[in-house]
């Protein structure tokens, strides 16, 4: 795992050579079945109360996250679209503690943009 994490640091930035193909056009990310710790979160700790307990209240619990994380995905894609951003993880190809933890930081206010229009 630790292996595989540092061999995407290498790597080199996905667009580096020119603009993306049509097969690295973004797409809308898809579901991850094993993401459901606010489900057990909520599960836990009873809340809402009005959902109670048992495979009920989890059912409710999981669709409440399911719904809430549509929506989410629902607003944030086409905007992305309209706005040529990507979504996607970009390694940085930089070694070194310094350069890196810069690229991390300018990537939580910085976006890479596509070169294709909608």
């Amino acid at each position: 795992m630790i292996q595989a994490i540092l061999d995407d640091a290498q790597a080199p930035p996905a667009h580096a050579s020119g603009p993306p193909s049509q097969s690295e056009v973004p797409r809308p990310p898809t579901p991850d079945p094993t993401a459901r710790p606010p489900t057990a979160v909520n599960q836990g700790t009873n809340t809402p109360q009005e959902w109670g307990q048992g495979a009920a209240g989890f059912g409710r619990r999981f669709a409440s996250a399911f719904g809430k994380h549509v929506v989410h995905k629902a607003i944030q894609y086409p905007i992305a679209r309209l706005r040529h951003e990507e979504l996607g993880y970009h390694p940085s190809g930089l070694q070194g503690f310094g350069p890196r933890l810069k690229y991390a930081l300018v990537g939580t206010v910085v976006t890479h943009k596509t070169t294709t229009r909608v």
